[in-house]
C-alpha cells in the first residue's frame, strides 16, 4: 500500500485544481523602427519639369498698367526630399532646392530672380522643413506647420495638403501648397516701371512616396 500513498500524493502536487489560475503569455509587441529616405530629382529644363509627375513651383502673379494681371511660374529643377517614414506614415519632411535650379522660362526672368532677388551665390538653397506627420491614406487631408528658408529668413507657414492612392498597392502621392511674401522673404520687389509683382506668391508640388 505504500506505493498508493506516493501515487496519490505526487497528484496531489502535479496536477493542477480547476481553481488555478491560467497565465496567459504575451509576446511584446514588435518595433518597427523608422526608415531615412531621400528622393533626388533632376530636370534638363522648364518643359521637363513642368511635365512631370513630381514637381515644385511657385507662382506669382504680376499687374500691367494697374488693369492688366496674369500669373507666372517657375519651376525647380533640382531638388531632394528626405522624410522617415515608419510604415504608412512619414514625418521629418525635408525640401532642399537649389536656387539656381529655379527656371521661369525667361533668361532674362531668370537673371534677375537668380542675382537681384535670391542672391544664389550668397544662398544657393532654400529649402523647407517640418516635424510633422502625413498618414499616407488615400483622400487624407491635412494641414502642417512648417518652416521656409529663403536667403537669410525663416518663415513659419502653414501647408496644406492631400493624399490620392490610385489602389492598395499604388505608391501615395502628396499634393501639396502653401505661400510666402517676398517682402517677409527679404527679397527685393522684383517690379519694372510697367509690371507691378504681387506680394504673395504660391508654392506648389506633387510628390509620389516610394
Amino acid at each position: 500500500m505504500k506505493w498508493i500513498s506516493i501515487l496519490v500524493l505526487f497528484f496531489s502536487f502535479y496536477i493542477p485544481s480547476s481553481n488555478a489560475k491560467k497565465v496567459k503569455t504575451e509576446l511584446a509587441p514588435t518595433k518597427i523602427n523608422s526608415v531615412t529616405k531621400e528622393m533626388k530629382f533632376n530636370y534638363t529644363n522648364f518643359k521637363e519639369a513642368k511635365n512631370e509627375n513630381n514637381f515644385l513651383k511657385f507662382v506669382g502673379k504680376s499687374t500691367k498698367f494697374k488693369v492688366f494681371t496674369t500669373e507666372f511660374e517657375g519651376y525647380a529643377k533640382i531638388f531632394t526630399v528626405t522624410y522617415e517614414q515608419n510604415e504608412n506614415v512619414i514625418k521629418n519632411i525635408s525640401i532642399s532646392i537649389s536656387a539656381r535650379a529655379l527656371d521661369t522660362d525667361s533668361d532674362s526672368r531668370n537673371e534677375k530672380m537668380w542675382k537681384k532677388c535670391l542672391d544664389v551665390e550668397k544662398f544657393p538653397n532654400v529649402s523647407a522643413t517640418t516635424k510633422d506627420s502625413i498618414e499616407l491614406v488615400n483622400e487624407k487631408t491635412g494641414e502642417m506647420e512648417i518652416e521656409l528658408s529663403i536667403k537669410d529668413k525663416k518663415l513659419n507657414r502653414k501647408l496644406k495638403y492631400s493624399v490620392i492612392k490610385a489602389t492598395e498597392s499604388s505608391s501615395p502621392e502628396v499634393i501639396f501648397s502653401t505661400d510666402f511674401s517676398f517682402i517677409e522673404a527679404g527679397i527685393e520687389d522684383p517690379s519694372i516701371l510697367i509690371a507691378k509683382v504681387g506680394e504673395i506668391f504660391q508654392i506648389q508640388g506633387k510628390i509620389t512616396i516610394k
